[in-house]
């Protein structure tokens, strides 16, 4: 189980930190914040979360992959790296 919610959290990861940047979207860049689609493309604040965990993912996903019950601090960070690349999807969407 920690290496397949590990790889999903990389593929998040991956998958919002290379989504079509916001300013390249069809369309052009909105006016205004506010009349922006809610999956918008990739964006500085979209970045910064999945960088992170794409940082946690090649610090701990080994290690939590290769002893998934005993090392608490690998599946402890993975698990804060999932929650943000949750955030960073959850801003820039998806391709």
């Amino acid at each position: 189980v920690a290496k397949y919610s590990g790889m999903d959290v990389l593929c998040h990861a991956l998958e919002s930190y290379t989504a079509v940047p916001y300013t390249l979207r069809p369309g052009g860049r909105p006016e205004s914040p506010t009349v922006r689609p809610a999956y918008q493309g990739s964006n500085p604040i979209s970045d910064i979360w999945s960088l992170h965990a794409l940082r946690e993912c090649v610090e701990y996903l080994p290690r939590a992959a290769a002893d998934p019950s005993g090392d608490d601090e690998a599946r402890s960070r993975m698990c804060l790296a999932a929650s943000s690349a949750g955030m960073g999807f959850g801003n820039a969407g998806v391709h």
